[in-house]
């Protein structure tokens, strides 16, 4: 008798499964935040139970904006060369000019990263009050570009901390996730 071989939906499953890992575990730089110094990253990371020691504030912009984290680099989660997923951000990037004209106020560079991974992409923020709107017109751009999720971040509960959703986009609600983020060093620095 042949072995059963897993089904499509099973594997998407997986895949789905072990993305939401990834992307939980996962680091965050933005590069020149609105209320920054010029010129300045800033990196966050999953908190840990003994992150209370030298914490810093988070960007008073997440408590001002509605804030989501895209990018159009190895769409769907499959590796894409370098020179594929430059020219994929380039139109990301000519779209949310357009979406800026739009209502989204304020982008900025930024990207996720992990050990062996990393993929440059934008923040968007979006004033409080168009935050439904904001969701639907970046959720629309993830699918235009074959993305699974984007992050989208608010206030955590205090100036400390602020909350990373995981909002589903081309995949399904396998890959949600929420994770309460900190400011940090540059990892590995």
């Amino acid at each position: 008798r042949a072995p059963r071989r897993a089904s499509t939906r099973t594997m998407a499953t997986d895949r789905e499964g072990a993305l939401r890992a990834l992307w939980a575990r996962s680091f965050d730089a933005w590069i020149d935040v609105p209320g920054t110094p010029r010129g300045s990253t800033t990196f966050f990371k999953p908190r840990a139970r003994d992150d209370d020691d030298g914490a810093r504030a988070v960007p008073a912009i997440v408590r001002t904006h509605a804030l989501f984290a895209i990018t159009a680099h190895n769409p769907m989660g499959a590796i894409a060369s370098a020179e594929a997923n430059a020219r994929a951000n380039a139109r990301l990037e000519a779209d949310l000019t357009a979406l800026a004209a739009a209502n989204a106020r304020r982008r900025w560079a930024s990207y996720g990263f992990s050990e062996g991974w990393r993929e440059d992409g934008y923040v968007v923020g979006f004033d409080l009050e168009d935050a439904d709107d904001g969701r639907r017109a970046m959720v629309g751009l993830a699918v235009k570009y074959a993305q699974g999720a984007l992050y989208e971040y608010s206030s955590g509960d205090d100036d400390f901390t602020m909350r990373r959703r995981t909002v589903p986009a081309a995949m399904s609600d396998a890959v949600d996730a929420d994770v309460i983020m900190v400011c940090c060093d540059e990892p590995g620095a």
